[in-house]
Parts: structure tokens; sequence; C-alpha cells
């Protein structure tokens, strides 16, 4: 078991093996796919799942995914019970229904033609099974329509599934999702307290003083990130640069840890790693705001002047200071950043103002540096970007 056997395809989506089963519609408009693999698909809250065929590329070792058949739209609270049970570690099955007609099957897309059946009673139940995720998602083919739905009511959808006062057909789908894919694309935290810990033994860990390969070819062998889901960058001053991200956009920040080296375990995520000072948190924006900014265009610069931007600090010291030794100002007062995407990933650059600062080999009271997230974390975590990996490789 390895980080490169997690299912993913290049646009962070996770591939589950696994059915969609329901009865054929009416005139056979909705026939069930004759696959075994489901691509699971999540955006906005919300999941879409479709079969699929698949096979893992041999140069890249991301899937190609060949969708079929209609596309399954589930509920949001379906769906953010599918997402939490991806990423935590239940000790028993989660169970969540939701009786309105929210959700439906897709044929087609919203841009051409299609047929849309809304679908109603659902239920899902997630299992986890010696790390990986058992999944079955249960929805009547039928929509019911309440009594305040004015739309619906004056509309009156068209049902693809006969329904009689006794029995109603239904939709099935079972799937699971593997360890090394719920680790690698949902920050799940098995290999942490989960039953396949990694050996504690540091016989068991790779010790890396630089990253590996052409880093210019894409690889998910490559991939560099922490059982804590902390991404491992390119550095400009030094060969890996921690980055720890904040998904909350009340509070955005970004932590920026430099190392001289790290090691991997037995699995390939990165467990530790000799840090150097000094440590930067931007409390001012996330990687997930700047994910969404870069997909209109592939340069962003922002300056931030006369406020309190984060802190530059030491590494597990409070007080320190390379001169006198107590700095009383480790604010971060102005803050110019370039976020800009390259051939490499999404090179971020960063010139700090702190009063009181005084580092060797920059200028008094200022701290600059740079490094580069790979492609391979941003086509897993920010897939919204890593969409654009074509204009960057072709």
């Amino acid at each position: 078991m390895h980080i490169t056997d997690a299912k993913i395809d290049l646009n962070g989506r996770a591939i589950a093996d696994g059915t969609i089963q329901f009865p054929p519609s009416k005139n056979n408009i909705f026939i069930a796919p004759d696959t075994n693999n489901l691509v699971l698909d999540f955006e906005q809250g919300m999941c879409r799942i479709q079969a699929a065929s698949v096979h893992r590329d041999d140069t890249t070792g991301f899937f190609t995914p060949e969708p079929t058949g209609p596309t399954l739209h589930l509920p949001v609270p379906i769906s953010q019970t599918l997402q939490r049970a991806l990423r935590y570690s239940q000790s028993g099955p989660v169970t969540t229904t939701v009786n309105n007609h929210s959700g439906f099957l897709r044929l087609g897309t919203a841009s051409q033609e299609c047929w849309d059946q809304r679908l109603s009673n659902w239920k899902i139940v997630a299992e986890r099974r010696n790390g990986h995720l058992k999944v079955k998602v249960f929805a009547d083919l039928h929509d019911l329509t309440p009594a305040n739905d004015k739309w619906a009511i004056a509309h009156q959808p068209i049902q693809y599934w006969h329904k009689n006062d006794t029995a109603t057909e239904k939709l099935q789908v079972n799937f699971t999702v593997d360890l090394m894919t719920r680790e690698l694309l949902f920050d799940s935290s098995e290999l942490i307290y989960g039953t396949h810990k990694p050996s504690p033994s540091s016989d068991k860990l790779t010790e890396l003083d630089q990253f590996n390969d052409d880093k210019t070819a894409l690889n998910l062998r490559n991939t560099m990130i922490t059982t804590l889901g902390d991404l491992i960058c390119i550095g400009d001053r030094h060969p890996f640069v921690k980055v720890s991200r904040s998904s909350n956009n009340l509070y955005p920040s970004i932590a920026i840890s430099r190392l001289a080296s790290v090691k991997l375990n037995e699995f390939g995520f990165v467990v530790e790693g000799r840090e150097i000072d000094p440590r930067v948190v931007l409390k001012c924006i996330s990687l997930d705001q700047v994910s969404k900014i870069l997909q209109f265009t592939n340069a962003y610069t922002v300056k931030y002047e006369n406020g309190n931007f984060g802190r530059v600090a030491p590494v597990g010291a409070e007080r320190w200071d390379y001169e006198s030794g107590y700095t009383p100002d480790r604010q971060i007062r102005k803050a110019y950043l370039k976020f800009s995407l390259v051939k490499g990933g999404l090179r971020v650059e960063y010139d700090l103002s702190c009063s009181s600062l005084h580092i060797v080999g920059h200028i008094r009271g200022w701290y600059k540096d740079a490094f580069t997230i790979p492609w391979e974390a941003l086509v897993i975590h920010y897939p919204i970007i890593g969409k654009k990996l074509n204009q960057f490789t072709n």
C-alpha cells in the first residue's frame, strides 16, 4: 500500500469501484451503465456520481475516465454525509435519509439537450472497513412534489418511471473508496488514528534532501504531502517548504515553514522534517481564495498595508531576534504577494515588512522569499486551477 495506489484523475476527482443500478425507464431513455467504476466529483458541497470505464496512465500515475450513462446529483445532506465519512474515521455505520425530491438523475448536459428525473426518499449508508469506505445510496425513481412547490405543480415534470400505490422503482449505488484515495484526496486521518498506522521504526523512513525526478514532469509519485494534509513545496532558498492550508474563509491563513530535509514513511507520506527559522503565517488570504481567482487568470498580485497581516516567528520559540535576543514586534505590517501559474506549478512570492526584524541576507525590517506548489498538489487539492495544467505542458 502506497500513495501511488490512490485513484484520482487529472481533474482531482475520486475513482471508486462500484456500480449504479436501476431498471430501464419508459422508452429506455435511462439505462443503467454496465461498468464497475464510478467517478465522484465534489464541487461547492455537492457530489455528482457517474459510471465510467477507467485506466491508470502509465506516465502520470493518474486515472483517465471515460464517463458513460446518466449522472447522479446527490442532495446536499447526502453529499455532506459522504464527505464527512470520507474524511473522518467513524467507529460504526453512518446513515442519513432525505425524504424530499432534492437531487436528480440527469442524462446529457445542461448546455445541450438533457433529461432530468427528480428522485426522492434518499438514504446513504457509509461504513469504514479496514480503512476503506463502503457506501450504499438508495433513492426512489420518482419525485415527491410538495404542496407549496408552485413551479413543479404548474410545470408537472415528466416522470420517466411508472409509480403505483404499492411499489416504486428504485435506484441503488454501491461503491468503495480505498484508503489511499481517502488519505490523499480527502485528508483522512486513517494513517494517524486508524488501523493502518505506519511503523514508527526509523528503518522504515526514507530521508530526502531534494525533490525527486524532473519536477516539470507530472507524476503521482512526486506528490509530497504530510499525514496531516500539509503540502510540501519547492523552495527558492531551501529544497522544501511546508505549507499548511486553511479553508476557513472567515479566518484565512497560509502557514509557511522552510525545511532542510524531509522523511517519508513506508506509504510515501511526509512524517517529519527539520525546520529552519523563520516560520511565516499570513492571516490575510488563503489558497482556497487564490484558487478561485486564478481560475480566471494566470497571475494575481495583491498588496496589504497598514495593518496586522500575520507574523514572522521562530520555530519552537516565543522570544527571538537574530541580533538583540527579543523582538517586541514580529507582526507583518505590509505584505506584497504575487501568485502566478508557471510550468512547475503555482509560484508564490512574498515580500513582508516587520518592524524590529533583521535576518541575514534580507533588508532590515523586510523578509522576502518564494516557493512553488507542484502541479500534482494543485490537481489533487485545487482542481479548479489544476485543470489549467495543459496550458503549461503542451
